[in-house]
C-alpha cells in the first residue's frame, strides 16, 4: 500500500483497493452478511465493550466484597486488558486461516462461560483469574467482528466500517456503566456480569448458523513462542509496576521485575527478526512504517482514555459520594461523547488528512486529562465534566480514525493481523499506562493528608501522568507521519510498503 499526500491532503489507499474484494470468508468473490448476521455481529461486539465499560463502575464493590485494596481490585481491569492484548493477534491470525464467523462463534462460546465463572467467583483470585479469561475470549470477539464489518462494507466505504466500530464501542460503553449501577442497587455486582451469558450465546448461535463456505489459507502456523515471549514481557512489568511502591522503586524485587521484562522484550526483537516469515510480526508488517507509527500511536495516544475509565468511578465514588447507579450517570457523558467522536471523524475525515485527525484527537483527549489533573481539592461534579467530554471526544476520534489507518495500510489476507496488532498496541498500552498511572497514585495516595484529599491527589497524578504519556505520543505521531525524503525515483511524499 501507499500512504501519501495527494493535492495537500494524506490519504489511504488499500493495497487491493481497485480489485475485487474477498468475502468474509476468504473466498474470491465478493459477498456481504445478510442483516441478521450483521446485527448479531454488532450485538457480540456491543456486549464485549459493555462489559469492559461496566467494570469500572464495579471495582468498588469488588473492593467491598473482597476487602482488597485499590492496587488489587484493579487487576481485573488491567488483567482483562492484558488477556485481550495478548489473544487478538492470535484471534487475528486464526480468523484469516479458519474464517471470521468461526472464529467470532468460539469467542462468544468462550466469553458466556468466563463471564459465568466471574459471577460466581468466590475469592478476588477466582475473579481475576475468570476476568482474564474473559479477555483472551474478548479478543476472539472483538478481531473477527471487525474483520466481518470491513468484509460486509467493502474497500471503498472503509470509513464508514471504521465509524461502526467506534459507534458500536460507544453503544456498549455508554450502556456499561449504567447498566451497572441500576444492576448493583436491584439485584448484585455478579449480576452485570450473568447479563453476558444469554447475549454471548445468541449472537453466537446466529452467526453459526448463518456462517458462509470458508477457503482456508495454507499457511496456518501460529508464533505461539512469540506469543509466550510477549506474554511473558507484559506480566513481568505489569506486576513490577503494580507492586513497586510497596517494594520500594530501589528495591531488588522491582530491579528484577524490569529486568525480566526487559531481557523478554529483547528476546522476542531477536526471535521474530529471526523467524521472519513465521514470526507473530511478518517482516513485511514489521516494515510497514504507516502501520508502525499507528501501533505507536494506539498505544500513548490512547492513555487519557484508559485512565479515566479506571479513576474516574473512583472519584465519583471515594469523594463525591456517588452511589453505583449515581456513578453510571457521571461517567455516561465519556461514553457518549466517545460515540460522537467516532462520528465526528467520520464526517471529516476526507477533508483532512487522517495524520492531523489523529494527532488532533489526541491532543484533545490530552487536555482533558489536564483539565481533570487540575481539579480543586474538593471538586463539584461540574469541575470533572469538561475533562470527562474532552477525553471522550478525542478518544472515540482517536480510536476511528487510527482502526481505519491501520487496517487499510495492509493487503485483504492481512487485515485480520492488523485489527489483531492495533488491538494489543492500543490494550497493552492502556494496562502498562494505567499500571503505571495506579503505581503513581497509590504512592501520592498514601501521604500524610486525610483520606478524600490524599485520593483526589492521587488520581490528580495519575491524569498529569497520562497527560505526559499523550504528549510524548502526539510527538511520535507528528513525527512518525511526515513524509520521508525519497532517495529513490518515488515520489518523495510517499511511503510504499
Amino acid at each position: 500500500m501507499s500512504f501519501h499526500k495527494d493535492r495537500g491532503r494524506d490519504r489511504v489507499h488499500g493495497a487491493a483497493a481497485g480489485s475485487t474484494f474477498t468475502t468474509v470468508e476468504g473466498s474470491s468473490t465478493r459477498a456481504t452478511l445478510g442483516p441478521l448476521v450483521l446485527i448479531a455481529v454488532c450485538v457480540g461486539a456491543v456486549g464485549f465493550t459493555h462489559d469492559f465499560a461496566a467494570i469500572g463502575i464495579l471495582v468498588p464493590e469488588i473492593q467491598s466484597q473482597f476487602s482488597a485494596g485499590l492496587g488489587s481490585a484493579q487487576w481485573a481491569i488491567t488483567g482483562f486488558s492484558t488477556a485481550i492484548a495478548l489473544a487478538v493477534v492470535p484471534a487475528g491470525r486464526l480468523a484469516d486461516v479458519y474464517g471470521a464467523s468461526r472464529t467470532f462463534v468460539a469467542g462468544t462460546i468462550g466469553f458466556a462461560v468466563a463471564s459465568a465463572l466471574v459471577a460466581i467467583a468466590p475469592a478476588l483470585w477466582f475473579l481475576i483469574a475468570a476476568r482474564v479469561l474473559e479477555g483472551v475470549a474478548a479478543g476472539f470477539i472483538w478481531i473477527p467482528a471487525i474483520a466481518l464489518v470491513f468484509a460486509h462494507y467493502g474497500p471503498r466505504r472503509a470509513l464508514a466500517a471504521g465509524a461502526v466500530m467506534v459507534v458500536l464501542s460507544a453503544i456498549g460503553l455508554a450502556l456499561g456503566p449504567i447498566d451497572a449501577g441500576l444492576l448493583i442497587e436491584a439485584i448484585s455486582w455478579r449480576a452485570a456480569f450473568l447479563l453476558n451469558v444469554p447475549v454471548m450465546l445468541i449472537a453466537g448461535a446466529i452467526v453459526y448458523a448463518n456462517r458462509p463456505a470458508h477457503t482456508p489459507h495454507v499457511d496456518r502456523s501460529i508464533d505461539w513462542t512469540g506469543i509466550g515471549l510477549l506474554a511473558t514481557a507484559l506480566v513481568a512489568l505489569l506486576v513490577t509496576l503494580r507492586y513497586a511502591p510497596e517494594w520500594g522503586w530501589g528495591s531488588l524485587g522491582t530491579i528484577v521485575g524490569f529486568a525480566i521484562a526487559i531481557a523478554f522484550f529483547f528476546t522476542l526483537v531477536i526471535q521474530q527478526r529471526a523467524w521472519k516469515l513465521r514470526a507473530l510480526v511478518p517482516p513485511d508488517i514489521a516494515s510497514n512504517r504507516v502501520l508502525a507509527v499507528t501501533l505507536a500511536a494506539e498505544a500513548l495516544l490512547g492513555s487519557s482514555y484508559y485512565v479515566v475509565i479506571s479513576f474516574a468511578p473512583q472519584v465519583f465514588a471515594n469523594v463525591l459520594g456517588a452511589d453505583a447507579i449515581e456513578s453510571g450517570l457521571m461517567q455516561a457523558p465519556t461514553m457518549i461523547c466517545f460515540g460522537l467522536g467516532g462520528i465526528i471523524t467520520g464526517l471529516i475525515f476526507t477533508g483532512l488528512s487522517p495524520s492531523l485527525t489523529a494527532v488532533a484527537s489526541g491532543a484533545v483527549a490530552a487536555v482533558g486529562s489536564l483539565v481533570l489533573a487540575l481539579m480543586p481539592a474538593d471538586p463539584g461534579y461540574l469541575a470533572i465534566l469538561p475533562g470527562l467530554v474532552l477525553i471522550g471526544l478525542g478518544s472515540g476520534a482517536l480510536f476511528g480514525v487510527l482502526l481505519t489507518i491501520g487496517v487499510s495500510s495492509l493487503s485483504e489476507e492481512r487485515k485480520g493481523l492488523a485489527g489483531g496488532l492495533l488491538y494489543t498496541a492500543q490494550l497493552a498500552g492502556g494496562a502498562i499506562v494505567l499500571a503505571a498511572a495506579t503505581a503513581v497514585a497509590t504512592g501520592i495516595a498514601e501521604g500524610p493528608t486525610d483520606q478524600s484529599t490524599s485520593f483526589v491527589e492521587g488520581a490528580k497524578s495519575a491524569f498529569l501522568f497520562a497527560v505526559a504519556v499523550s504528549v510524548i505520543g502526539v510527538a511520535v505521531t507528528i513525527l512518525g507521519y511526515r513524509p520521508r525524503r525519497s532517495t529513490s525515483p518515488e515520489p518523495a511524499a510517499s511511503v510504499s510498503e
